[in-house]
């Protein structure tokens, strides 16, 4: 798994946006969402994806450089060891985000997003 904004000083845009079409286009890569690619595996049972968890990390928490976000509410004391419930809905603060609240699903996968203000 890659995210395009990592390699972006190192070749063209326009040049490296048409590589990965064409690398989604022969099925060596699969699109999850604008910006973020990964190796599909395939199984018997279907496509393999990537875990959500890993995409709302690294784009509202942090990456490998900096820190802009931390997790709150059920799923902070879950990690910690405090509680036993696993929340539906995962509470991130960050300052990553340009709403005040935002509110993001994919593939029955629930974050919440509140900046920082």
């Amino acid at each position: 798994m890659f995210f395009i904004d990592t390699i972006y000083g190192t070749i063209v845009k326009y040049k490296l946006s048409k590589d990965l079409k064409k690398l989604v286009d022969d099925n060596k890569l699969a699109k999850y969402e604008n910006g973020i690619y990964y190796i599909p595996k395939n199984s018997i049972l279907k496509n393999n994806t990537i875990n959500p968890e890993v995409i709302a990390k690294y784009k509202y928490v942090s990456n490998s450089n900096e820190c802009y976000g931390y997790y709150s509410g059920l799923f902070l004391a879950n990690r910690l060891g405090i509680t036993t419930q696993v929340p539906e809905v995962i509470d991130i603060v960050s300052n990553k985000t340009g709403f005040s609240m935002e509110i993001v699903e994919k593939d029955y996968y629930v974050t919440l997003i509140l900046k920082i203000l």
